[in-house]
């Protein structure tokens, strides 16, 4: 294979390699691993063909992409040619066009998606051709047929409040489990293995399949409190996607420069004792008083002054009531930042669980306070090592989930669920 260049859409990052384009992550989670064409004559060979006239055009957020290709094999002649797009706001097409040379036989010709079978027991909407659509799961034991008949678009959840549609258009498409063959994926293709095959293309008949991939909704990102030797299989499941880090003034930033995932960084303290950040995998920034304080909206425009372009803002070190006390002496922050105490009153099961429904008026007063700010919530119950062993139990998953419900209704962007270490594999909600 001959080497990746690396692509932005909007929030999607992909990369392109011989006329593929491949794994496509949204918001950092795997969602396609490979989207190309297949020519598969009816013997099921499939017959590739070398790339001619390339063109790549890449910017920051967005890419546009042509070529064709020429199938040549036994007497068949086929030329096809390939136009994919992504834009800033996370559209992405991809258009197919094939005109037969030659009279010849084939099983099928079109557009392959493979679905990261990270996917297995994940939330879906198969929309069909007669308009209806079903809510089901992609198959979490592997399926000996095919799961979707009748495709026309899939929608997946990689977090809550947000949605990423696949439109297919052109053919009949539907979907097989690959891993039955070793594959780690699930494929959306066409023709339906229920058709008649082989199928005789004449001369001068043309193929036209579309490929559209839309987003809706900001959706809410979950990460976790940095730790070096944090298990990042673990954060995978726990649908984690990017790490928060509160550094204290002079703080080793060593092991930070390792981070797998982009941070959201705290600096506690004024400016001068501020580490310098450069190199790291920033996200976010923003600044908090050592003590109770809110922080000044000076210090927020020094770290803009300090990192040009990025997110960032303040908040409190201690949790929203001493923000609400003591309010912002200005306006503008990119984000706010607050920890959030489940345990300030009451340790016990049922005050846990029933507490959760206060993520959702934090969130609300926090962006009635800063207008237009994002709001960055940190589950703070780390400041409890003895309860450790509960947030590895069932009680502490059921707690997480309805945390992570009540946030992302609530408008949270950014929901940080705790120390890496106490947290298991929780489901994110259909």
């Amino acid at each position: 294979m001959s080497d990746r260049q690396q692509l932005r859409a909007g929030p999607w990052t992909l990369s392109f390699a011989d006329g593929d384009l491949r794994d496509l992550r949204l918001d950092g989670t795997s969602i396609v691993s490979r989207i190309y064409v297949a020519v598969r004559d009816e013997q099921w060979r499939t017959i590739g063909g070398p790339l001619v006239g390339l063109e790549v055009a890449a910017a920051a957020d967005g890419f546009r992409i042509a070529y064709r290709r020429q199938h040549r094999a036994d007497g068949i002649v086929f030329d096809s040619e390939m136009r994919l797009a992504g834009h800033p706001d996370g559209h992405i097409t991809v258009d197919y066009r094939g005109v037969a040379g030659s009279t010849f036989r084939r099983n099928r010709i079109g557009l392959c998606v493979h679905h990261d079978q990270g996917l297995a027991g994940a939330w879906v909407r198969v929309g069909h051709s007669d308009g209806r659509s079903e809510e089901t799961r992609f198959p979490l034991a592997i399926s000996p047929h095919q799961p979707f008949h009748d495709v026309v678009a899939l929608t997946v959840r990689p977090r809550p409040g947000r949605e990423a549609t696949m439109r297919f258009a052109g053919e009949v498409f539907e979907t097989e489990d690959q891993r039955n063959w070793g594959d780690a994926s699930f494929k959306t293709y066409s023709t339906p293995l229920s058709r008649p095959r082989p199928v005789t293309l004449a001369v001068g008949e043309v193929v036209e399949q579309r490929l559209e991939i839309t987003l809706a909704g900001t959706g809410m990102a979950l990460a976790a409190e940095f730790a070096d030797d944090a298990d990042g299989g673990l954060l995978h499941a726990c649908g984690v996607s990017r790490l928060r880090a509160v550094l204290a003034p002079g703080g080793d930033l060593t092991a930070l420069r390792r981070s797998p995932l982009p941070l959201d960084v705290v600096l506690r303290g004024p400016p001068e004792s501020w580490s310098d950040l450069s190199g790291l995998p920033l996200a976010s920034v923003v600044a908090v008083a050592d003590d109770r304080a809110t922080t000044a909206t000076a210090w927020v425009e020094h770290l803009r002054l300090l990192h040009p372009g990025l997110v960032v803002g303040g908040g409190n070190a201690s949790q929203f009531t001493e923000f609400n006390r003591q309010r912002p002496d200005g306006s503008g922050w990119d984000v706010v930042d607050l920890p959030v105490d489940p345990y300030v009153h009451a340790d016990d099961v049922a005050s846990l669980l029933g507490n959760v429904p206060a993520l959702g008026a934090i969130a609300a007063s926090v962006s009635a306070i800063m207008p237009g700010a994002a709001v960055h919530l940190a589950l703070a119950h780390g400041r409890h090592p003895l309860l450790a062993e509960r947030h590895r139990s069932e009680i502490g998953t059921r707690w997480l989930g309805q945390a992570i419900e009540a946030a992302a209704a609530a408008g949270v962007d950014v929901l940080s669920l705790g120390p890496a270490a106490w947290l298991s594999p929780v489901p994110s909600p259909a």
